[in-house]
């Protein structure tokens, strides 16, 4: 396998509309499909592709701003609610809070990362929320820029009035007529507001993406800038995963170059090991962040991310062997682990590597009832499931030698400060990492007392 199909990654995606970040993932795909509808008119099916796909990224640093607050604080901040099948959608309160627009600049950020858009669509990115006489990039650039802002304009307002639908078109039709925009962007904005079939079909509540005209494979480095992106939506539900994920793949890719002796192999113990836990995202707050131990029912609601994880990336052809190897990493030898209690014989060296990389770094990272346990307690700790016939000795022997050697996972390995350690400056920036410090320092507090 060397290629994934981006229409399956971009339902990935829509696959985290459980979570809090629900109508985030929902407004993404709703100005996609806008700014692809729009963008025909003007680009052609190319453009429109690459326009559509602008409108999925638009907002993932919006995301990683609403992922660092933990529901409470979003409902006290906010007027901002997400219940069980059925919202209250209030994106602008969230937008005004975010005041110097920063989100903008941390998608473009990983959009450019991902190396799939041209520049002239990361330019609209970074400036979606740009007013049209202050953008001052080439006549291209400023129409992209408009034509996404007028996508998530009416995205926003279609969704704000959901429950007085001829209100919200009526000031739909008001934003077409005297919105500041490009021409061009008028004119297709109005024809497309006139097309029935068109408008019709582009605002729903999908997540496939089968007619939109994207079709395109990303390799393996490619894939693995993708899923950097989502994974990092995972780890910062909590301040305690923020680095989970990305120590887990580097730990597990580094253990297969020393086992396998091949560039494959450790690819594909990385991208296993980044969406281990991706199944999370459908783990409630409150289990999440309990800062004491989980009683039965919790501890059977956590262990269901396993379930999860497998779920989601199974439905993606290419990546049935990572979501193997991702949902093995629970697993034991001796048969004890979940959540299909598999053995010895039905396990491959992959998931064992993973499962080893998994135990030692939750066991050295910090956690809302314990501190972190030093690197020689937690390979005791493995050694004696090595004993008890639960890990692969192997696995163990080699990340031991590791140790011994002085190995230990660079801050540049993890996924936030590799993103982001370039625009320090960025007010969003140092708001997640300084509120994760705040309530990881609380909840050990709360625990010693």
């Amino acid at each position: 396998m060397d290629v994934v199909d981006l229409r399956h990654l971009i339902e990935l995606f829509g696959e985290f509309r459980v979570s809090n970040i629900l109508p985030l993932v929902v407004h993404s795909f709703d100005v996609a499909r806008i700014a692809r509808g729009i963008a025909r008119r003007i680009l052609g099916e190319e453009g429109a592709t690459n326009a559509f796909l602008s409108g999925i990224f638009h907002d993932w640093g919006l995301i990683i701003f609403a992922e660092t607050m933990i529901r409470e604080e979003i409902e006290k901040r906010l007027d901002f609610e997400v219940h069980r099948g059925e919202e209250t959608f209030n994106l602008e309160h969230l937008v005004v809070i975010d005041t110097d627009m920063s989100h903008q600049i941390l998608s473009a950020v990983m959009v450019e990362r991902m190396g799939i858009l041209p520049e002239e669509f990361v330019y609209a990115i970074r400036n979606h929320h740009t007013p049209l006489k202050k953008l001052d990039g080439s006549d291209e650039e400023i129409l992209l820029a408009n034509l996404l802002n007028v996508a998530d304009k009416i995205a926003i307002t279609l969704r704000k009035h959901d429950k007085q639908p001829s209100s919200a078109m009526e000031e739909v039709f008001r934003i077409s007529e005297a919105y500041p925009m490009v021409e061009d962007v008028r004119k297709a904005t109005e024809d497309f507001l006139n097309s029935l079939v068109d408008f019709g079909y582009s605002f729903d509540d999908r997540v496939e993406v089968s007619n939109t005209g994207l079709d395109r494979n990303l390799n393996l480095d490619e894939l693995i800038e993708y899923l950097k992106s989502l994974v990092m939506f995972v780890d910062l539900r909590s301040p305690f995963t923020l680095r989970h994920s990305s120590a887990i793949a580097t730990l597990a890719r580094d253990m297969a170059k020393e086992i396998f002796k091949t560039e494959f192999d450790a690819k594909v113990l990385y991208i296993s090991g980044l969406v281990h836990d991706i199944g999370k995202i459908k783990t409630p707050l409150s289990i999440l962040h309990k800062p004491g131990k989980l009683d039965f029912y919790e501890r059977y609601i956590m262990n269901l991310h396993v379930v999860e994880t497998h779920k989601m990336l199974s439905k993606i052809p290419e990546m049935k062997e990572f979501a193997t190897v991702a949902s093995l990493h629970h697993e034991r030898l001796d048969g004890s682990g979940y959540p299909w209690g598999l053995s010895d014989p039905q396990i491959g060296m992959r998931a064992r590597i993973l499962q080893v990389a998994d135990v030692y770094i939750a066991l050295t990272e910090d956690r809302p009832y314990r501190e972190g346990l030093k690197p020689e307690d937690a390979l005791s700790i493995i050694e004696k499931g090595v004993n008890e016939k639960k890990f692969d000795p192997t696995a163990f022997e080699t990340l031991k030698e590791m140790v011994k050697n002085g190995y230990a996972v660079k801050t540049s390995d993890i996924v936030f400060f590799d993103f982001f350690e370039e625009i320090p400056e960025v007010e969003l920036v140092r708001e997640v990492l300084e509120q994760g410090e705040r309530r990881r320092c609380r909840c050990l507090k709360d625990t010693e007392n």
